[in-house]
């Protein structure tokens, strides 16, 4: 049993300094690139590619989109906050300075930890 956790312990850390060095890197990307592309450019390209990715992991897996009008609206907002805007601001703030972006970033995770632990309605 101590193997399996073992493994298993060992396949996330791997996972986690993947995905730490995916991250990490897209900054240094969009450092470079903005010297020759706009901001709103530059994150219309990356959304475009991240979302060719994941209809490619979708068709291989064999899932579809959904034809539901609610879930699209809801997908809709959550992407300008999340993808577009976010990462449109982050853009924007490394043209100015680095320091200013990850004020920018910063407030982004704030605000998640505010939306967490504001009070719920019960219905």
């Amino acid at each position: 049993m101590t193997t399996r956790v073992t493994e298993n312990l060992a396949l996330e850390l791997a996972l986690l300094v993947l995905l730490a060095v995916l991250w990490g890197s897209s900054y240094l990307l969009v450092k470079v690139a903005l010297d020759t592309i706009p901001p709103v450019t530059l994150i219309a390209a990356r959304v475009a590619i991240a979302d060719a990715f994941l209809v490619a992991v979708m068709m291989w897996r064999g899932k579809r989109l959904t034809k539901d009008s609610r879930t699209w609206r809801m997908l809709f907002v959550q992407a300008i906050f999340n993808s577009i805007g976010a990462w449109t601001l982050l853009a924007w703030g490394q043209q100015m300075a680095i320091l200013l972006s990850a004020v920018l970033y910063a407030g982004a995770a704030i605000l998640g930890v505010v939306a967490i632990n504001a009070p719920q309605r019960r219905r």
